[in-house]
């Protein structure tokens, strides 16, 4: 673990202030870094394998991602904490030790933007575990921090954007605030593709565990 986590500093040096803790984690060095309780649980509990303890994290979203909460638990090899002066605190998931599969995990929040609330769907469940959940080195494949949601204007001025809230790839998921209702859409814009997307938590669930189902 130790090797992998020397690979990923390089790919936040630049945020500044780069510390790790391995878990399990020491319970004051947790307590010092204001480690959430909704994490606390999974990364002080010094007898758990890596399966359990993203069974203790994903457990209540399990009902809306059904499918990343099973390809963490079944595919995660472990994980750490990291502290960044840019970022802040972020869970760390290392998978069969490869550190180019990692997933960075930010800290929750304790309320999204008011935004959210226009949205057709209440995306707080995902964003009490992680405030944006993302491919380690890229800072795509997964929903995006709230602060980074960001409503692309409409050329004309007329009318609201598309709020593009997760990137996989060349795809975003995003919701028109400017349709009644703000309906979601994935877009390519690189192809001109807009598509509707009738299931937001099955887009969700498949984006973050697709590179992980065999």
């Amino acid at each position: 673990m130790d090797a992998i986590l020397h690979e990923l500093t390089r790919f936040v040096d630049w945020e500044g202030s780069v510390t790790w803790l391995t878990v399990p984690a020491d319970p004051e060095a947790c307590a010092s870094w204001n480690v959430p309780d909704r994490w606390r649980e999974a990364v002080i509990s010094p007898r758990l394998s890596a399966a359990e303890r993203v069974r203790l994290l994903w457990g209540p979203l399990s009902y809306l991602l059904p499918r990343s909460a099973l390809a963490f638990s079944q595919k995660v090899s472990g994980l750490a904490l990291l502290q960044t002066r840019l970022y802040g605190l972020s869970l760390i998931y290392v998978f069969e030790d490869n550190a180019s599969r990692t997933r960075r995990g930010f800290a929750p929040v304790a309320q999204l933007p008011s935004i959210a609330s226009e949205l057709p769907v209440d995306l707080s469940p995902l964003f009490e575990l992680h405030d944006g959940l993302v491919h380690f080195m890229s800072y795509d494949g997964g929903p995006l921090r709230s602060q980074d949601w960001k409503e692309t204007p409409d050329p004309s001025g007329l009318s609201r954007g598309l709020l593009k809230i997760l990137a996989d790839g060349s795809e975003a998921l995003g919701f028109d605030m400017s349709e009644p209702g703000a309906p979601a859409y994935v877009v390519q814009p690189g192809e001109d593709l807009v598509d509707p997307v009738p299931d937001v938590w099955g887009y969700i669930d498949g984006a973050i565990a697709g590179p992980f189902e065999d």
